[in-house]
């Protein structure tokens, strides 16, 4: 089933992504949604199924839907069949059976809303807006993987992955807690403490050194790779981009 598509994964590939900036997981992450999205728009024009099931959960989230047009140009003729698909079976007859429900109850639900004590903020939706996304599953899963091979590798104490992870921009805080939430090794949760205590010492010595070469008195100073410790503080936080 190529819309449950979920690349090989590995020890050497974690290391591999060490070696890029920010957050590996976030750039595992990133490249195996590009991937699957890849995958979807070459075969959905010829697999029916494929296409039954997106229309059912009618695509992709906001994120997911915008990035389709960014993985690959040459198939924006397969968006458009996708999304024609999804408007014509699935939230065009959703507007077609409320306004069939919308004049067959107007009477018998008129007085009872008159009486309701009704608060605009506890109202249920009025399109039942789908809150499921495959491509947000694919991201769950190689998350889910990458940090459980990651923990295994600190549990053992792996030399090379402990050098990879300390040579690398670190993981984001929001791959740290969901690490932290999952972890059941001692060894493991101290070392990913420590090395994301280490990471976040650096970027602010970066930005420290960043602000006072702007200071005018040392403004003849050359500036160093700390000036992109600003974007390494905000892929420390909160991701990459």
């Amino acid at each position: 089933m190529m819309d449950k598509y979920i690349p090989h994964l590995g020890h050497f590939s974690i290391i591999e992504a060490c070696r890029q900036s920010g957050c590996p997981v976030c750039s595992i992450r990133k490249n195996a949604v590009t991937t699957y999205l890849q995958a979807i728009l070459s075969h959905y024009v010829d697999d029916p199924d494929m296409r039954e099931r997106l229309c059912h959960v009618w695509g992709y989230c906001r994120t997911h839907a915008w990035m389709l047009s960014t993985v690959d140009r040459g198939n924006l003729l397969t968006i458009a069949v996708m999304y024609q698909d999804i408007l014509e079976k699935e939230v065009t007859p959703v507007f077609t059976r409320k306004r069939a429900r919308l004049k067959r109850n107007i009477f018998t639900d008129l007085i009872p809303r008159l009486f309701r004590h009704h608060h605009p903020t506890t109202s249920s939706p009025q399109v039942p807006l789908p809150d499921h996304c495959p491509a947000c599953d694919v991201e769950h899963d190689v998350e889910t993987t990458v940090l459980q091979i990651m923990l295994k590798a600190l549990a053992k104490q792996d030399e090379h992955m402990q050098k990879a992870l300390r040579d690398s921009d670190g993981l984001c805080l929001p791959h740290v807690n969901r690490a932290l939430e999952t972890v059941q090794d001692a060894t493991a949760r101290n070392l990913l403490l420590d090395l994301t205590r280490e990471k976040l010492a650096r970027i602010q010595e970066e930005l420290r050194e960043l602000i006072r070469k702007h200071d005018y008195r040392f403004q003849h100073e050359a500036v160093g790779d700390e000036k992109w410790g600003w974007k390494r503080a905000i892929n420390a936080i909160v991701g990459a981009e």
